[in-house]
């Protein structure tokens, strides 16, 4: 599909499936750094007023994928019930300075469900464009944000 930038006008090509079954994704300008939102080409349709509910898949193995951001195009395992997301002290550095020591959690349950939460940081984590605070639930291939970097949950 192509974007285009509502601000400068510059378009560029992106892969409609990386939407998954996100309502919408957060886009940046390469010319002019504007950020803007594009609603998924699965639910412009007038009979859609909002997506449905997503189902949360029981996790058997569980990626962190760099989306953006110093560590962009990597990808970890996460190996443990608790991973921490931050800066420095923690399982999963992101070298970002944006991001805070201790920034996010990804708690990944008994029942396979995956969680996120924020844990007080300076710049807040952003689910889906919006900021969480307390434990959310978090679904395959979701993109949520800490500082300036994006990342994508792969849930097998």
């Amino acid at each position: 599909m192509i974007v285009a930038c509502p601000a400068c006008s510059m378009r560029f090509q992106y892969d409609g499936a990386r939407f998954g079954s996100a309502y919408s994704k957060h886009f940046k300008c390469n010319k002019c750094s504007a950020i803007f939102d594009v609603v998924n080409p699965l639910y412009s349709g007038a009979e859609l007023s909002r997506p449905p509910e997503p189902e949360l898949p029981k996790a058997s193995k569980v990626r962190l994928a760099f989306v953006t951001g110093p560590r962009a195009s990597t990808s970890v395992e996460l190996t443990k019930a608790e991973t921490l997301i931050g800066r420095d002290q923690c399982d999963v550095a992101t070298l970002d300075p944006e991001t805070s020591r201790q920034h996010a959690l990804i708690e990944v349950m008994e029942d396979g469900t995956v969680w996120l939460q924020d844990l007080g940081s300076t710049n807040g984590t952003f689910l889906d464009g919006m900021p969480i605070g307390s434990k959310t639930p978090i679904a395959d291939r979701q993109e949520f944000t800490c500082g300036k970097s994006s990342f994508m949950i792969l849930i097998d």
